[in-house]
């Protein structure tokens, strides 16, 4: 296989995050809240098709970011879905070439789960 073959594939993974729903999709979709929970600068804009760039080096950022991405799916404290570009060192398999491969999908969906007495 070459470089220029699309490969699809799908992986899920599952996290628990300690806190009210509400609180992680502020994390999730509010600019302000992304930079402090994750990533230095954050540029989204809470919308279907809205921006979801999330800059690690906001000095440099072509690099190491989702610049260019876009919210493709979204529904309050529900889910979210967006459009994800690949670190530098992944960026001839992910993000280059001629035609550019097709960008990769990201979808969260939050569930709230009871909480465990400790």
């Amino acid at each position: 296989m070459t470089i220029s073959e699309t490969v699809t594939c799908s992986v899920e993974t599952h996290r628990n995050v300690s806190g009210p729903p509400e609180r992680v999709w502020q994390a999730l979709v509010e600019s302000s809240q992304a930079a402090l929970w994750f990533v230095a600068q954050a540029r989204i804009t809470a919308e279907r098709s809205g921006a979801y760039e999330l800059f690690w080096q906001p000095d440099a950022p072509e690099h190491n970011s989702t610049i260019g991405c876009r919210i493709t799916a979204i529904a309050p404290c529900r889910y979210l879905a967006f459009t994800w570009r690949g670190p530098d060192e992944l960026s001839a398999i992910m993000n280059d070439g001629d035609p550019p491969p097709p960008p990769t999908h990201v979808t969260i969906t939050l569930t709230p789960t009871p909480r465990v007495p400790t």
